[in-house]
């Protein structure tokens, strides 16, 4: 019988198990960036919702843009290529970066237009949009474009008298434009712009006032597909020789922050929790497998037990005989035991 409980390719595979499981629970959260729940009615990157942004952005990364998100508490894109898309800003959210991104050297922004009513029996759906207050769209205009601009609603025009971007949009019957004496018209007709630049210091502002081109039930609509990548070239300063800028959505606008939990934190929340008790588990194991057997004595080949006890006294005395050099017969004349002893002594001994 063996005193190890597992073989040595067992015990290999345990600890193989254990390290692999404790690396898994440590780097996976490091790289898990998307928020938990995504609420249909907010419009942002991860909306897949009809007011949601998700096609766009997947649209892009299939065409090998250089995409990313920001979220709050990561650092703003400071880069003169970096292009930071602020898409719809909810008023109603706090930005606690607010003010930093004004000093974007580049960026688009996107006025709001749609808010969704999500439906509360399919996740992810809204049952309908309803159109907020040209009052809002105006204030996110204040706040990152132009203090002295303005917002308004007409019909949608049978034709741009102005279109630098060579791509004509596609809407619904309403569209929402911007007036200002600040911007330079990109696309526009005399009623305002629907695409416009404002250069201010070493800075430069797109602001795109219409979000239907590029929602996802308008992205699909004409070619706004194309409208919309026709934009992020010029924006972008695409050309012969001309490398594109990366493109990063900022979500912090939306109410979406960098996870502040750490690894080790959760380690010891559920379901982590879990892979921490089998980890456990495997070290105990492992660690009874180096230790030694509790129990009695199991027989080795220098080790022979006999009559109990007896054996074992008859052997030491055995040993005193040889040891002390006196007569085993005058010490152990009268006693059975000492006889036993004496005949167990060498020849010679006493």
């Amino acid at each position: 019988m063996s005193g190890v409980p597992f073989s040595r390719s067992a015990l290999l595979v345990l600890f193989s198990c254990g390290v692999l499981l404790f690396a898994l629970s440590v780097l996976l959260p490091a790289y898990d960036t998307a928020p938990r729940a995504v609420s249909a009615s907010i419009t942002n990157s991860y909306n897949a919702s009809a007011v949601g942004h998700a096609v766009l952005y997947e649209m892009l990364r299939r065409l090998d843009f250089p995409l990313s998100r920001r979220l709050g508490g990561q650092p703003i894109p400071r880069g003169r290529g970096a292009l930071l898309v602020l898409a719809e800003p909810d008023s109603r959210l706090p930005a606690e970066s607010g003010a930093e991104l004004l000093f974007a050297p580049c960026r688009l922004l996107v006025l709001p237009k749609w808010r969704g009513v999500k439906d509360e029996k399919h996740p992810g759906r809204i049952v309908k949009a309803r159109p907020l207050p040209v009052d809002e769209a105006a204030r996110v205009y204040l706040t990152f474009a132009d203090a002295t601009g303005t917002v308004v609603r007409t019909l949608w025009p049978s034709a741009w008298t102005v279109n630098e971007l060579g791509v004509t949009p596609s809407g619904g019957e309403v569209v929402q434009l911007v007036r200002s004496a600040k911007m330079r018209p990109v696309v526009g007709t005399k009623a305002g712009m629907l695409v416009g630049e404002l250069r201010e210091g070493g800075s430069r502002v797109w602001v795109l006032s219409d979000p239907d081109v590029l929602s996802n039930h308008g992205l699909v609509r004409g070619d706004n597909a194309a409208f919309m990548i026709a934009l992020l070239a010029a924006i972008r300063g695409e050309g012969p020789g001309r490398a594109g800028s990366p493109v990063v959505f900022d979500e912090s606008l939306h109410g979406f922050r960098q996870p502040e939990d750490t690894s080790l934190r959760l380690l010891f929340s559920f379901p982590f929790s879990l892979v921490v008790l089998l980890i456990c588990a495997s070290g105990a194991l492992l660690a009874l497998a180096g230790a030694r057997r509790f129990g009695v004595p199991q027989r080795g080949p220098g080790l022979r037990l006999r009559h109990g006890g007896i054996d074992c006294q008859q052997r030491a005395n055995a040993g005193l005989c040889r040891v002390s050099g006196h007569d085993s017969a005058a010490v152990c004349a009268d006693d059975p035991a000492g006889r036993r002893a004496r005949a167990a002594c060498p020849a010679g001994a006493g």
